[in-house]
């Protein structure tokens, strides 16, 4: 029986073998495989099967990509055809939702989701990880209808990468990528989009026959994510590489947002004679092309930013005058900016304050290395115009906005608020106020804490990968194991994982939002005796040996916890290249529960040994972070304990968080 399960190779076997009614079920199956990684033949093996009349549902299915669909009544009627087994119905719904999303109302998407979840229960037991990654993307592009279901987006475009990674569907992998990347980018972490774009790049890479157009979607976004991160060089080359790929396959729509991109790393870079080079490219493009109508305010936005850093700032204001109002929001916004640092440049600095005020709330959530100016100069041109207490009122507007963004971390948000002390200082000394001073030092402090909240916050994201990697790991058992039971215990493990990495994403929204931990009585001891199984997963390679040695009760948030103890056992694994044992154990005394990882590799140096906790430190170059270990410390913190680490070279290392216990009692 052929299923979404059967082997490829069986299949490209059963096209040319008997029973015909194998034969074409194979070949129908091995088309749906091909569907996306090559067409042609997929095209050649549903056209093979026209005549054959109990194909006739499935062809239909294949012909439902290829047309537009206006009612969701097609597609219900086509997954119900009595010819059309509960699998294939599934396809069928799938392919009809890709169809209907772009203009389906959020509540029709929702029914039109019901139905598939109904249909994928119906085909259990048939369903392999092609048609899962469909699915999953699917749902991920319903879930994106709704404003505040961006975290379920995320969940399902990740199942839906790793999905397509086991079904070896290149393509869909990086497209399942590159959505979770947009998700990141809404939920305001670009650090997280950044990972993942990076990782479409490298499968992008690892193949020989890439698509050129995604190739240079991919590599411009990733220049964008690195200019505001401030890494010029890096974000130089990726826009180098997006323009030469837009050129080498004239996409001109690709090849103007590819040039947009390095003109701004070039106008933040002070390159100015390249950036009028790209600037003429750019203009050049647009003019042939009427379709490219709509992009022109874009060029003239770039153009009077260049004036304004060529020292011409009257030019740059005449420029957009002839250019025209702008219907485009966020140009419209970047125009006001251009507008009121030209304005600043020469000196008028009522009219910068009025090209600011109606575009205030934009401005304030200003990201990009090229505009964040504008905030530092609003500030100058209120104060310049005696409007001091304006100039507190909109530095402290940008301090509440940066304290609730998740993965804006020490330096703008340090920035903003010792700018506001600054100012309100002068006005202190200015009105000899000795007392506002010493009150607005506290200030300072207290911010100076919430720096080192945001660190945490940026720990929690950085650890949603963990959680990931455990996901994999158990997928990939999932695809190797063939008994039932093995099949049910790799799914539950992925199950936990997936539920741990999307509770961890709610856990940095909440932390950003600064509300309390979700503490609860825990029993320790039971609770990693139900943890074994993911820990043993993020292991990998190496064995986890857990000991129990007392049975505790503490009060703690397990959702943290866990990812504390994961973050432990994931660098022991990483310690241990050829193998090993992880040692996991619980014991305790004087009230105080602690929780022990120990490894048997190389151990760490006495002067890494120091550092070790210190945000930002890593002794794995590029494939580290240096925020794991500092998460552990400040959860340990959280949750009222502590966190210790010993060490010599040679000896492995063995890290201990510490918890205030509530009952203590010796096993045995």
């Amino acid at each position: 029986m052929i299923t979404g399960l059967t082997p490829e190779a069986t299949l490209v076997d059963a096209v040319t073998g008997t029973p015909p009614d194998d034969r074409v079920d194979a070949t129908l199956e091995l088309a749906w495989r091909l569907r996306l990684r090559d067409p042609t033949r997929s095209r050649a093996l549903v056209q093979s099967v026209h005549a054959v009349p109990e194909a006739a549902g499935r062809r239909a299915i294949f012909a439902l990509r290829q047309t537009s669909v206006e009612a969701m009544d097609t597609v219900l009627a086509l997954a119900a055809r009595p010819d059309v087994d509960p699998l294939w119905s599934l396809r069928a719904l799938v392919v009809g939702a890709d169809r209907l999303l772009d203009g389906l109302a959020t509540t029709a998407a929702e029914a039109l989701t019901d139905q598939v979840r109904a249909a994928l229960d119906a085909a259990a037991g048939d369903v392999g990880p092609t048609d899962m990654q469909a699915v999953e993307n699917m749902l991920g592009r319903v879930a994106m209808l709704f404003r505040d279901r961006s975290v379920d987006a995320l969940a399902h475009y990740e199942r839906a990468a790793e999905l397509s990674a086991l079904a070896g569907e290149v393509d869909a992998q990086v497209i399942n990528l590159v959505n979770a990347a947009s998700v990141l980018g809404l939920m305001q972490d670009p650090g997280g989009a950044m990972e993942r774009y990076l990782r479409a790049l490298r499968v992008l890479e690892s193949q020989q026959d890439v698509q050129p157009r995604v190739l240079g979607f991919v590599h411009g976004n990733i220049a964008v994510l690195y200019w505001r991160f401030g890494s010029l060089t890096e974000a130089r080359h990726h826009a180098h590489e997006s323009v030469v790929v837009s050129r080498r396959q004239d996409r001109p729509h690709l090849l103007v947002f590819a040039l947009a991109g390095r003109i701004r790393i070039g106008l933040t870079d002070a390159q100015l004679d390249a950036v009028r080079e790209d600037l003429d490219e750019l203009e050049r493009v647009l003019e042939s092309g009427a379709d490219l109508d709509g992009l022109r305010q874009l060029a003239a936005n770039l153009r009077a930013a260049w004036l304004v850093a060529s020292g011409q700032p009257a030019d740059a204001l005449r420029h957009l005058e002839q250019a025209g109002e702008i219907e485009d929001e966020e140009g419209a916004i970047e125009r006001a900016q251009i507008r009121a640092h030209a304005s600043t440049r020469l000196g008028r600095h009522g009219e910068a304050v009025a090209w600011v005020e109606p575009v205030r709330q934009a401005v304030l959530r200003v990201r990009d290395p090229l505009h964040e100016r504008v905030i530092d100069e609003h500030v100058v041109n209120l104060q310049a115009l005696g409007r001091h207490e304006d100039a507190i009122a909109f530095l402290q507007e940008r301090t509440r906005f940066l304290r609730h963004e998740p993965r804006r971390l020490a330096r703008l948000r340090m920035d903003a608020v010792v700018r506001e002390v600054e100012v309100r200082t002068a006005r202190a000394r200015a009105d000899d106020a000795s007392a506002h001073a010493r009150s607005l030092q506290t200030q300072l402090q207290r911010a100076q804490r919430l720096e080192a909240f945001g660190q945490l916050a940026a720990g929690l994201a950085h650890d949603v990968n963990n959680a990931l990697s455990v996901v994999v790991a158990a997928a990939d058992q999932l695809a190797q194991g063939s008994a039932p039971s093995e099949k049910a215990a790799s799914l539950d493990t992925l199950n936990r994982a997936v539920d741990q990495a999307t509770s961890i994403t709610r856990r940095l929204l909440t932390i950003a939002r600064q509300s309390e931990l979700h503490a609860v009585d825990l029993s320790l001891d039971e609770h990693l005796v139900a943890l074994l199984p993911v820990v043993q997963t993020a292991a990998g390679h190496c064995r986890v040996d857990l000991q129990i040695e007392a049975h505790v009760q503490v009060r703690a948030d397990p959702n943290l916890l866990d990812q504390a103890l994961l973050n432990l056992v994931l660098n022991a694994r990483d310690a241990m290249e050829d193998g090993g044992t992880v040692t996991v154990r619980l014991d305790a005394s004087h009230r105080r529960a602690r929780l022990t990882v120990e490894d048997c590799g190389p151990g760490i140096a006495p002067d890494v040994l120091q550092h070790v906790f210190d945000p930002f430190f890593t002794t794995k170059g590029s494939a580290g972070t240096g925020l794991g270990l500092a998460m552990v410390w400040g959860i340990a913190q959280q949750l009222g304990g502590d966190v210790s680490v010993q060490s010599e070279p040679g000896q492995g290392a063995r890290f201990t968080i510490a918890l205030p216990a509530e009952v203590v009692r010796e096993v045995g």
